[in-house]
């Protein structure tokens, strides 16, 4: 499973989302998502606010081809990304860490 977790500047969490299985939709090994693409399984990843627009449009393009049970899902994810983007100070970490 890989955990989504908006953070504040001093690491400080505030607010993370989750699904058992989401690692079969979000890492892709296709060029046509340069930001989901890089997931790993055994690794984090960060993101900062100027990702956001570009992870938002990755992720939208994703629900419009997932399962219809993982799209809400999805919609949780666009919705931390959205603060990521909309706040100051905050990134977005994909873990499988937790």
């Amino acid at each position: 499973m890989i955990t989504v977790i908006l953070e504040a500047a001093n690491n400080r969490e505030i607010a993370r989302c989750g699904k058992a299985g989401n690692e079969r939709f979000l890492i892709r090994a296709d060029p046509d998502f340069p930001k989901l693409s890089p997931l790993s399984e055994v690794d984090y990843d960060v993101f900062a606010t100027s990702d956001m627009s570009a992870l938002i449009e990755e992720l939208a393009t994703l629900r419009q081809i997932a399962k219809e049970e993982d799209r809400l899902h999805i919609d949780e994810i666009i919705g931390l990304a959205a603060r990521c983007r909309d706040e100051d100070g905050l990134t977005l970490t994909f873990t499988p860490f937790c």
